[in-house]
């Protein structure tokens, strides 16, 4: 584009400004849906002041927990098509935007045979076109750069890759949930250099409240009903704790556990409890040998952990 631009600008008595302003660009990055282990769409988005030097090379670092997507489904664009400016549209992963001093610029981003990403920016209704390529590069401790060396020497206020998502998307977000941060360097046509972090937050991972320790009271009548106090302790907070009350009954030759009551209580990070009544369609459980089986539910409704309290009920 920096012939083609400056054609342009000479055809349109346009000169580039000095570059007077203080050289540092600012990198947003934004991830969607921002769930664990998606084929996000990523759009990562640099914006610059007017009069700052143009920028020529730009490199971004994805954090190892950031992972390929073995779904990805594209074409290639074959060298051929990519010397022609006619990758096909079954290989594009994305599309780009530029704002420079000349005017805005947008195109597709395709991925190539030998794995480059290169993008085709478009201006002045199609008469100008620039070619922009970029590269994935794995570093050894499993973060992934993308790279994007060469770039022209034309001021540009704002200029985003926004990636697709799903099939067509090349990485994959974090498993985990957290706070996970972008380094980005940048080196400007005049030599300048700037590093910029940009967080992406991770959320929406299930829960896991595991059960740190359970206790149930000894059953004693209370207004005369037989009750039990039944409390336990939560790592991580869930959406239900189920409760369950079982007692031991024959089986043939075996006994099994037989559900007499079953409830649902709460499941908040810390301490539970519940006041239970040993009640079955309005009269007293039997004299026996009873359970109390915790299972809590994570915040997706999934079993995590289960406790059994044994408990006697005397007559």
């Amino acid at each position: 584009m920096r012939r083609a631009l400056v054609v342009a600008a000479v055809a349109l008595g346009l000169t580039a400004p000095a570059a007077h302003a203080a050289y540092h660009p600012h990198l947003t990055v934004r991830v969607d849906p921002a769930t664990p282990g998606a084929p996000a769409a990523l759009a990562a988005t640099v914006t610059q002041a007017p009069g700052e030097s143009a920028t020529q090379t730009e490199r971004v670092r994805f954090p190892p927990a950031f992972g390929f997507n073995p779904q990805l489904s594209v074409s290639r664009c074959t060298p051929a098509q990519e010397q022609a400016a006619a990758c096909p549209e079954t290989s594009r992963i994305g599309t780009a935007t530029a704002e420079t001093i000349f005017g805005g610029f947008a195109g597709p981003v395709n991925l190539t045979t030998d794995f480059r990403f290169v993008v085709f920016l478009r201006g002045f209704a199609g008469l100008v076109e620039q070619r922009v390529s970029g590269y994935l590069l794995l570093q050894p401790d499993g973060s992934v750069d993308s790279v994007l060396d060469g770039l022209p020497n034309v001021s540009a206020t704002r200029a985003s890759v926004a990636f697709d998502s799903g099939a067509r998307s090349v990485l994959l977000t974090p498993r985990r949930c957290g706070r996970y941060v972008l380094g980005a360097h940048f080196v400007s046509h005049s030599g300048e250099t700037v590093d910029e972090d940009a967080p992406v937050e991770i959320g929406g991972c299930d829960t896991s409240p595991r059960i740190e320790a359970a206790d149930v009271s000894p059953a004693r009548l209370t207004g005369g009903r037989r009750r039990v106090r039944v409390s336990w302790r939560l790592a991580e907070p869930g959406s239900a704790t189920v409760v369950e009350v079982q007692r031991i009954v024959p089986a043939g030759r075996f006994v099994r556990w037989r559900r007499e009551l079953e409830m649902r209580a709460s499941a908040t990070a810390g301490a539970n409890q519940l006041a239970l009544a040993l009640r079955r369609h309005g009269r007293p459980l039997a004299p026996s040998h009873y359970q109390i089986v915790l299972t809590t539910l994570s915040a997706r409704g999934d079993p995590v952990d289960v406790s059994r309290l044994p408990l006697t009920v005397a007559g």
